[in-house]
């Protein structure tokens, strides 16, 4: 009887042990590839005691463990291009969300620039409006120039001024609006002063009055000054009921005697002065008419349209010719001579010695008189008899005369119907007179006296025309 092996299971398992395995079993194996061995196959279920039938894993082929590995690259590949595929379609999302949300949502602040210094603006000045030359003013009916309202109605005053050699220079007469200048006894001219804005504190020498100074004086409507006159001159005054002031009867009052000139006896009859205030207290006080009549009219036209002068002369119907120097000869030692001035566009007024000049104007450039437009009025005029050699001057009816300004003369003519109206002028073609602005002086000539014009001068002609009047002297 054999002995019982060490590693023969235990008894209880001896009855459920496996029967062993045949010859044939063995070589249908899968994993029985080599000739069959004709060495008896020992039974690992009976003498291997480590074996465990539930724990043996069956052994594979190898073409099985290929097909699995092919799979699993597949498998592989499969997740690999899914993952490519899945990461290049959502990437984009991603990106244009990024995107957005950083415009939209979290917009990227824009850097602010430095801010520059805000100018401070220039303030834009409202420019003024232009005043109004004309504003509370008129046009004088005397010059044509702008005067105060105030001004415009009230009458002028009309004062004889003494033009003897011996009474040069005169006082206040450069501020005349009008001056008439006509002779007197002696071959000796007089001015009438015709004032519209009396202004002047000093004004004269005053001198006696002739008939025919009356009859300038009335035509505008005049307070008439005067100191003394002739008996023709006085019946003048009276038989037209003149308003007057007499300094043969106002002396020491409204007139009085300048004392450089009363001192020397031959110039007594040369120091009569009146002024501005003595006047205007004088007609206030004698309750003397202050304003001019309602349908006064001086008898004046002025071109305040600026048209040339001689675009206005050559339409007159007159001979127009130009006029740079212009003498009334009056007498032999009264010759009134006007020159033009082109800058001023006025004339500048001479006598026998030379300027004629204000003597209350400081400045000696402007001492000299100057005056725009120049009339002469041609009348018939002849001695009376009388021993005092006095004229009688026709001022009433017509006649002709000229014209000049601005370098230029036209030939015109007078008219006057009576002793209360004003002279009329007309050019020839029969229109009223137009004057240039300004002052004007009226040069009473006897018509058989022809006037002197000079159209040109070369300088040594002018030169000569001074030595003459130097002669004279």
């Amino acid at each position: 009887m054999p002995k019982p092996n060490d590693n023969h299971p235990p008894q209880g398992n001896s009855s459920q042990s496996n029967p062993p395995q045949n010859n044939s079993q063995q070589n249908n194996s899968p994993h029985s590839n080599s000739p069959q061995s004709n060495s008896p196959q020992k039974n690992v279920s009976q003498y291997d005691p480590s074996y465990n039938p539930k724990r043996q894993k069956p052994k594979k082929h190898f073409y099985q463990n290929k097909k699995q590995l092919f799979i699993g690259l597949l498998i592989l590949l499969g997740t690999g291009l899914f993952i490519a595929v899945t990461v290049f379609a959502v990437l984009p999302m991603f990106s244009y969300q990024e995107s957005a949300v950083e415009a939209i949502v979290i917009p990227q602040p824009t850097p602010s620039p430095t801010p520059r210094p805000t100018p401070v603006p220039t303030p834009t000045l409202t420019p003024e409006p232009t005043p109004d030359p004309m504003e509370g003013m008129v046009h004088s009916p005397l010059t044509g120039l702008p005067i105060p309202e105030e001004t415009a109605p009230l009458r002028p005053v009309a004062v004889v001024i003494n033009n003897h050699s011996r009474a040069l220079p005169q006082s206040g007469i450069s501020e005349a609006e009008i001056i008439y200048e006509v002779l007197a006894e002696g071959n000796i001219t007089r001015l009438v002063a015709i004032f519209h804005q009396l202004q002047s504190p000093r004004i004269g020498p005053v001198r006696s009055t002739r008939d025919y100074f009356v009859d300038f004086a009335i035509a505008y409507d005049s307070v008439f000054v005067h100191h003394g006159g002739s008996p023709s001159g006085y019946a003048r005054l009276r038989n037209l009921n003149v308003d007057r002031l007499d300094g043969m009867a106002l002396e020491g009052t409204v007139f009085w005697r300048d004392p450089e000139r009363r001192r020397v006896p031959a110039l007594i009859e040369h120091s009569s002065y009146t002024g501005m205030e003595q006047l205007e207290t004088a007609m206030e006080t004698r309750n003397i008419r202050r304003e001019r009549l309602e349908d006064d009219n001086m008898g004046f036209a002025f071109n305040l349209d600026e048209v040339p002068f001689e675009t206005i002369a050559l339409a007159s119907g007159g001979d127009f010719s130009p006029c740079l120097e212009l003498t009334v000869p009056f007498s032999q030692g009264y010759p009134r001579r006007f020159v033009y001035d082109p800058e001023t566009m006025t004339y500048a007024v001479y006598n026998v010695h030379g300027p004629h000049i204000d003597e209350d104007i400081e400045d000696e450039d402007e001492a000299q008189l100057h005056v725009t437009n120049i009339l002469v009025q041609h009348t018939r005029m002849w001695l009376t008899g009388d021993a005092e050699g006095r004229r009688e001057v026709v001022t009433i009816g017509s006649g002709t005369g000229y014209l000049a300004a601005e370098g230029g003369i036209v030939n015109v003519r007078w008219e006057r119907d009576s002793h209360q109206t004003p002279t009329r002028w007309y050019f020839m073609n029969g229109e009223s007179i137009t004057l240039i602005p300004g002052q004007t002086w009226i040069n009473v000539l006897q018509d058989t006296i022809p006037i002197q014009v000079v159209t040109g001068l070369e300088p040594q002609e002018e030169a000569e025309e001074e030595d003459e009047y130097d002669e004279d002297n």
